[in-house]
Parts: structure tokens; sequence; C-alpha cells
């Protein structure tokens, strides 16, 4: 994983820990319904972004510039939600491996579903409705959904090592 998609997750990490402080000391605060809804959208963009990224630049590497424009266009500008059913699509796509190496990755963990609450947690606010996870919550779904980007980095990246800080 690049750099900056490393620093955009450590970036989200410090924020998202700084709200979970704030809530904690002032917990009758109206406020407090509008940060985590902000933890919920922040998070999942940061994901969204750092999953585009991370597959855009691997698979750029090396391209002609057509290529590479198509990429941008079919991956970067590309609106979708970072779901586990998008990725097993994109990575089944790409690759059939990768797809059956995530699968078999994640086949014994709960990560899959945390992201998944993730997405459904940012798409709930989108469409108007609130949310009633706690910013405890969105944090454990952010992390597992951090595991998940680094399976997806140490998958199509296999001499990279683990992915760092995911």
């Amino acid at each position: 994983m690049n750099g900056e998609n490393t620093e955009l997750l450590h970036d989200c990490d410090i924020e998202l820990q700084k709200i979970s402080k704030w809530i904690d000391s002032h917990k009758l605060d109206s406020n407090i319904k509008y940060l985590v809804p902000y933890a919920v959208m922040k998070s999942c963009g940061t994901i969204e972004h750092v999953l585009k990224s991370t597959l855009y630049e691997y698979l750029i590497d090396g391209a002609p510039c057509e290529t590479q424009n198509f990429l941008q266009k079919k991956i970067l500008e590309a609106s979708f939600n970072p779901s586990s059913e998008k990725i097993y699509q994109l990575l089944k796509n790409m690759n059939r491996s990768w797809n059956d190496d995530f699968k078999k990755r994640t086949r014994d963990s709960d990560d899959k579903d945390k992201l998944d609450s993730l997405v459904s947690l940012r798409n709930d606010f989108a469409h108007g409705s609130s949310i009633s996870a706690t910013i405890t919550n969105v944090i454990d779904y952010y992390e597992s959904a951090k595991i998940i980007i680094s399976h997806i980095d140490n998958i199509i990246n296999p001499t990279a090592g683990v992915a760092g800080g995911a």
C-alpha cells in the first residue's frame, strides 16, 4: 500500500479517536447526533478511497496511457460502496484467484460483516435515516474494514508484506 493510503488510514484513526474522546467527555451534548454520522461518513469514505486507490495503483503499473485512463474512470471515478459483495465482484473481474484468496482469508472472520455494517450505516444516513450505532461501533467497523483492505493489499501485492498500519 502506498504511503498516501497508509497516511489516510492513520489520519482517520486519529480523527475517530478524537471524536470518541470528545463524546466520552460530553455524553449529554446534542452534538453527538452529528458526530457519529460524520464518523461513519469519514471512515467509510476513507475505506472506499483506499480500496479504489490500492487496486488502481496496482493495475496501472506499467500499463499504457489508454489503459490507465480507462481504469481511472472504472475504478477511481466510479461510484460504489466498498461492500464485501462489491469487493468480491471487483476481485473476480480482475483475477479469479484473488477473489478465491480473499474468500479464504475472510471466511472465518466477521470483518466482512462489520465492513458491510459500516457501508449500511453510511447508506442509511445518506438516505435520511438516523444512525443508532455508537462511536465504539463505528471504530470497530472501521478496524475490521482496515483488515479487509490489508487482505486485499497482501493478495494483489504478495511480495510487499503486511500493509503499513492497516
